[in-house]
């Protein structure tokens, strides 16, 4: 299957300065020559970087330690026993098993474990969250963390933050780094939830107090930039997020249209004079992680009731914009035979950055790295008029945009789109939705039309993307 790949190594900056450098070298010559020469102008202007981790940070090492430390406390997991009895009358009603149950509630633990023991707001810090795959590194075995609904094209990193204290967020763009990054700060605690979505169809929960994003932020020609984070008034300041006083904290996402692609480095720094109090106790922690659990993880478990109004089974319905106006999205409730596909077809209108990824009941997500079970802009097959046809179901009809339901018969695909045009009206985005039986005709069919992708391409396609992800989220 064709895959669009990136076509620059160098981010906009990085290519900006080097077009400069090129400008003045062409009177020497040869332009293959003067590329060269302009591209090594480039890397020697820029300081060396010492090398530094972007995921794998001292601070998210030692988050993930005492999370690990709170999960194993007796406390905690006697609430996480007593939530999942709490839900389980609930969740079989609704047709859940206690597999997936046991599944979910432990995402939703571990991700408030990891909020509880890294993002303090007097000691910030940049820790990732959000990652349902286990994964091995520096010595550690962490379970994975979800929440609801996340998208594994994205890497999701949080800070605590308050109004007392003023913050510089560093962020360095390498050449190979994703070309999306963006700061969203909401107002409230980081380890507390949001609220459900409000009625109508907004997707995004809580208070937003500003963003910036790679359109907005000011990056000097080798990559890097500082954002101040601050309780100061200053209309028309760039790369400035003003906050009130009182908790708030930052989610840094990177979208990835390509998994070859590298995080963005973040770190964060007090530059205030405020007393800085006490740091909690690993039993203070684990005593706030019994009294938030609940709320934390009721939140998720019920979400898909209130999210884009919870429409109807195998529909689709307009996209909603994203608080902020940089993406939009919409969702479908599949509940499908073993027999039965949902046929969608949706306008990537030009988007730099469109994403499909099936969840679970509740939507938890899978370890997509595993399952053919999310696709983004470069890993689908558009036709010439950039109309993309997703086919869900639980066995693969060999066809491209195959989206793996990964054994479940219920759940919610989530649908994205970054970067569409402000003149693209939403209702242009979904254009069909069938439920239609997965027989040799209908296959055929759908062959017909979309192609054939092989199991051999298939099986090398799933190498490259567990290849892929790993290099990307846990180097």
């Amino acid at each position: 299957m064709p895959v669009t790949r990136r076509s620059s190594s160098l981010p906009p900056r990085h290519a900006a300065l080097v077009a400069v450098l090129c400008s003045a070298a062409i009177w020497t010559g040869s332009h293959a020559q003067a590329a060269v020469q302009a591209t090594e102008a480039a890397s020697s202007a820029c300081p060396t970087r010492q090398p530094t981790a972007t995921l794998a940070t001292p601070e998210q090492l030692g988050a993930e330690r005492e999370a690990l430390r709170i999960l194993a406390d007796p406390k905690a997991i006697a609430a996480k026993a007593r939530f999942k009895e709490r839900l389980n009358q609930e969740s079989l009603a609704n047709g859940v098993d206690d597999k997936w149950l046991s599944y979910a509630v432990n995402q939703w633990a571990t991700s408030l474990a990891l909020r509880e023991a890294g993002p303090d707001a007097a000691r910030p810090a940049v820790i990732r969250d959000i990652e349902p795959a286990l994964h091995t590194w520096h010595g550690i075995s962490f379970p994975g963390a979800g929440t609801a609904g996340d998208s594994p094209d994205n890497v999701y990193r949080f800070t605590g933050l308050d109004g007392r204290y003023k913050y510089i967020l560093t962020g360095h763009v390498a050449p190979d780094s994703v070309r999306h990054y963006s700061l969203d700060v909401r107002a409230g605690s980081v380890r507390h939830s949001l609220g459900i979505p409000a009625a109508g169809k907004r997707v995004d929960s809580g208070v937003q107090l500003g963003m910036l994003d790679e359109t907005a932020i000011k990056v000097d020609p080798c990559g890097n930039f500082e954002i101040a984070i601050d309780g100061e008034s200053a209309p028309g300041r760039s790369n400035h997020i003003q906050i009130p006083a009182g908790p708030a904290f930052g989610i840094l996402r990177n979208i990835f249209d390509d998994w070859r692609e590298r995080p963005t480095h973040f770190s964060i720094r007090r530059v205030d004079s405020e007393p800085t109090p006490p740091a909690l106790t690993t039993a203070a922690r684990v005593d706030q992680f019994v009294a938030d659990l609940a709320e934390w993880s009721l939140h998720n478990f019920y979400i898909t009731k209130t999210l884009m109004g919870n429409p109807p089974i195998n529909t689709v319905p307009t996209p909603a914009v994203r608080d902020g106006g940089w993406g939009r999205l919409t969702i479908t409730n599949f509940k499908l035979a073993d027999d039965e596909a949902l046929v969608v077809q949706l306008d990537r209108a030009g988007a730099p950055y469109t994403g499909a990824q099936v969840t679970g009941p509740y939507m938890v997500s899978p370890d997509h790295s595993l399952h053919h079970s999310s696709l983004n802009i470069s890993q689908s097959k558009a036709d010439a008029s950039g109309v993309v046809t997703y086919v869900l179901s639980g066995t693969d009809p060999h066809v491209p945009n195959w989206l793996d339901t990964t054994g479940l018969h219920q759940g919610t695909v989530v649908f994205r789109w970054t970067g569409v045009p402000t003149s693209v009206p939403s209702e242009k985005l979904v254009r069909s939705v069938r439920v239609v039986k997965l027989n040799a005709e209908t296959t055929k069919t759908l062959q017909d039309q979309l192609g054939v992708v092989t199991a051999k391409e298939r099986h090398q396609e799933m190498t490259r993307r567990r290849a892929e992800y790993v290099a990307r989220s846990f180097k």
